[in-house]
């Protein structure tokens, strides 16, 4: 009989402990199964964010690819402009190569959580690494903001110095028509100027020639009059001296005529020389 109780009694104590096994495992089961629920809901809510991150990622590459399209039409509207609008677009282009490089490595960030989704390590760092992709989407956001902020500034600028630009560069086009017909107009007046000097000239030669030729008559008349045998009567002698008069004061006339064409044309020869 003892011997019977105490083989009832191993036996209680090993089923007992066999009871006492399968609860901790039925426990470990439990929580294992809860953990993996647990973990099935953040790979869940991690897809989701994911799948938002891609779609971020596409609307800002789409931006950016705008951006760039942008940009380059600026640098092609305005190859020829000022030193200053190619610093900006220079200024434009670092913001931009400073965004790409941020953009890659958030891409490579998510791409990392992709692999880790894919495998189901999602362990603690899963939340720092989502806090990490949301900072740097809000990095993201702020630089393009703020490029965009810059960039309509810059591009607000260069468009006000452009149409400066070509309103000064026109302004300079009629002054240059205005100064070259001025200067047609003036040569116009020099090539007359010079016709009318040389005609001056030509007539004011013939005049003294045929000035002297008039002076050397008359000065011959006068001293053959004064020589000659009419002057022994008084009458004659009064008119011959009336006559020699008039002709002194003609003489003089003439000179002073001839001193003015004189005159005239050294004027005409300074204007053609200025």
């Amino acid at each position: 009989l003892n011997q019977t109780r105490l083989r009832a009694d191993k036996r209680n104590s090993e089923q007992y402990q066999t009871d006492r096994m399968l609860r901790e495992l039925r426990s470990q089961v439990d929580d294992l199964t809860e953990a993996l629920s647990a973990k099935d809901g953040q790979l869940a809510v991690l897809k989701i964010r994911l799948d938002e991150a891609d779609q971020l990622l596409k609307s800002r590459n789409a931006a950016l690819e705008e951006a760039q399209t942008e940009k380059l039409r600026i640098m092609q509207d305005h190859t020829q402009g000022s030193s200053m609008q190619s610093q900006a677009l220079e200024t434009i282009q670092d913001r931009l190569r400073e965004t790409e490089i941020a953009l890659k490595r958030e891409q490579d960030s998510y791409h990392q959580m992709q692999v880790l989704a894919r495998h189901g390590r999602v362990k603690t760092k899963t939340m720092e690494m989502t806090r990490l992709i949301h900072l740097w989407v809000c990095l993201f956001c702020f630089v393009l903001f703020f490029l965009q902020s810059e960039y309509n500034v810059r591009l607000s600028k260069m468009e006000s110095e452009r149409q400066t630009l070509a309103e000064t560069l026109a302004a300079a086009e009629r002054r240059g028509g205005d100064e070259k017909l001025r200067a047609d107009d003036l040569q116009m007046q020099m090539k007359s100027a010079k016709a009318a000097a040389e005609s001056a000239k030509q007539e004011l030669q013939d005049y003294k020639n045929k000035a002297s030729r008039i002076l050397q008559s008359k000065e011959k008349l006068i001293s053959s009059l004064k020589e000659g045998s009419g002057l022994d009567s008084v009458d004659g002698s009064g008119a011959m001296a009336i006559e020699l008069e008039d002709l002194r004061h003609e003489k003089e006339l003439q000179r002073e005529e001839i001193q003015k064409l004189l005159g005239q044309l050294h004027t005409l020869q300074l204007e053609i020389q200025v």
